[in-house]
């Protein structure tokens, strides 16, 4: 429930800056709205300030849309599930943000155009125009510009031609690495979740693993074995604290001892060990009579 917060939280400011950076774009700037040069004039027309009316309405209905479907979240109990979730949410808030600027992109050029037309002119007194290579009023494309980083139509800062090569690439890559990130955050955290621990004594070997190994111990290396029916109160140093699992080094202020752990907390009992080194764990099986026949070998 706190991670599902945390990541609620987290995802707030960005469709905050979102809106106003987006309202922004609305606004006429060097001479340009919603990536369209503009005609003498034009901010005066009923159809233009119609157009921008829209925007903006469309705008307001996306973030309180997307400020909404946050609360889908919260019920949910399995981390990875909500990882997910709100993966898919930030880059559909995203893209779907974007919806009302394309949209008033295409009706400003088509609006333009017929305003041309009617009056069989181009306009004067304006910056020379280059609408034809702002795809959306977005993205730049334009074969005849040998330039690799051009300036924004609106706003500050840069974009790439995204007719050179180089861009295609550095576009693929960026992209890549943020969705082979995302999915991996989400398979390493749904192993974590689903995939059952499992504790097995062989060949006096005690081994603990949960997907892969995590902890092995010999049987001539332990000097006590204690059965718990509940855990010591204690808090994680590093590793994995989760409603079904507890992985990794934890300490205990109630033994004043630190240990390493690899158990489901909801399924009791547990096995505390120390190895003659000085080294204590606390471990567990998915099922609680596992642990115990292995408990029950430990002692023979």
């Amino acid at each position: 429930m706190i991670t599902t917060i945390i990541l609620g939280v987290s995802g707030l400011p960005v469709l905050l800056i979102m809106y106003f950076v987006l309202k922004g774009m609305g606004k006429e700037r060097n001479h340009s709205l919603f990536g369209i040069t503009l005609w003498q004039d034009a901010m005066k027309e009923e159809g233009v300030q119609e157009v921008i009316r829209t925007y903006k309405k469309q705008l307001k209905y996306w973030t309180v849309f997307f400020l909404v479907t946050q609360i889908v979240m919260y019920p949910i109990k399995y981390i990875s599930i909500v990882i997910m979730l709100w993966l898919i949410w930030l880059f559909a808030m995203i893209i779907c943000m974007y919806i009302p600027y394309v949209k008033a992109n295409k009706k400003m050029r088509l609006y333009k155009a017929q305003y041309q037309a009617k009056n069989n002119e181009t306009p004067q007194n304006l910056l020379a125009e280059d609408d034809e290579n702002w795809i959306w009023g977005i993205f730049y494309y334009n074969k005849n510009d040998n330039r690799f980083w051009v300036n924004n139509k609106l706003g500050t800062g840069t974009t790439v031609n995204m007719a050179k090569p180089g861009a295609v690439v550095f576009n693929v890559i960026v992209i890549g690495l943020t969705v082979v990130i995302s999915i991996g955050a989400v398979v390493l955290c749904a192993l974590d979740e689903f995939v059952p621990i499992k504790l097995e004594y062989k060949n006096g070997e005690l081994n603990a693993s949960q997907w892969k190994q995590e902890y092995q111990i010999e049987e001539e290396d332990i000097s006590s074995v204690t059965l718990l029916e509940t855990l010591p109160s204690m808090s994680r140093s590093s590793g994995t604290s989760l409603d079904n699992l507890y992985k990794g080094k934890w300490f205990s202020r109630e033994l004043d001892r630190r240990f390493k752990v690899c158990l489901n907390p909801e399924e009791n009992p547990f096995l505390m060990i120390e190895t003659k080194d000085g080294t204590w764990y606390l471990l567990g099986d998915e099922s609680g009579e596992q642990t115990k026949e292995i408990y029950e070998k430990l002692n023979k």
